[in-house]
């Protein structure tokens, strides 16, 4: 029986019991001289360094860095940091190219010069001058020597006035003629462009001096 009874009381903790420190039974005077030592010991200890980071905006005086280092490097005195080019001062690399006028106007097609307008006016009185000049021929011919229009486009308009209008259509449409051609891309025809008007006009004189002849 005694057995069983102390095989239980085993099994319960045993009662835990307060931790005086041992602080605590020394007197006033031993902790005071245990607080000082503990200053003299801060004391003695070295001083633990501290980073302070200045703040550039603040800062009168910057100091400047070299560029491309992974470490801060103060710049030298007399060296002024490697200047960065900017995007405006870098050249390109294709220039643009600018065209000189040279003050003579290129010759292409559908361009007429002043020259040739001029030439033109002039070529266009000289042949409806030489077509007139053929018509009164022809009439006086007829009217006076008995002559005949062989022409069979004027035949119908030998006998009265109006041979004076008939022998202007031809005139007219070789003037459109040339200036078709002084406009057209065809090389050799812009540069011929005068040829009908000079063969209209010669053809006209012809025919008028030929009926002076007859009469």
């Amino acid at each position: 029986m005694l057995w069983a009874i102390g095989a239980i009381l085993l099994h319960f903790p045993a009662v835990p019991q307060a931790v005086v420190p041992a602080t605590a039974g020394r007197p006033a005077a031993s902790t005071a001289a245990m607080a000082v030592e503990a200053g003299q010991a801060q004391q003695a200890a070295p001083a633990a360094e501290t980073v302070i980071v200045a703040d550039a905006s603040t800062s009168d005086n910057q100091t400047p860095f070299e560029p491309g280092r992974l470490v801060l490097t103060p710049v030298a005195a007399g060296s002024a940091p490697a200047a960065v080019a900017s995007p405006a001062a870098v050249s390109p690399a294709i220039a643009p190219v600018i065209a000189v006028s040279s003050g003579r106007k290129p010759e292409f097609a559908g361009h007429v010069t002043d020259g040739q307008k001029r030439l033109w006016l002039g070529l266009t009185i000289a042949q409806h001058s030489a077509a007139a000049f053929d018509a009164w021929s022809t009439r006086r011919a007829i009217t006076r020597g008995g002559a005949q229009e062989l022409n069979p486009m004027l035949k119908p308009f030998a006998n009265n006035g109006s041979i004076y209008a008939a022998t202007q259509v031809a005139p007219l449409l070789l003037d459109l003629l040339s200036r078709r051609m002084m406009t057209s891309e065809n090389t050799v025809l812009r540069h011929t462009w005068w040829l009908p008007q000079v063969l209209g006009t010669a053809a006209s004189l012809a025919g008028g001096v030929h009926n002076l002849r007859v009469y």
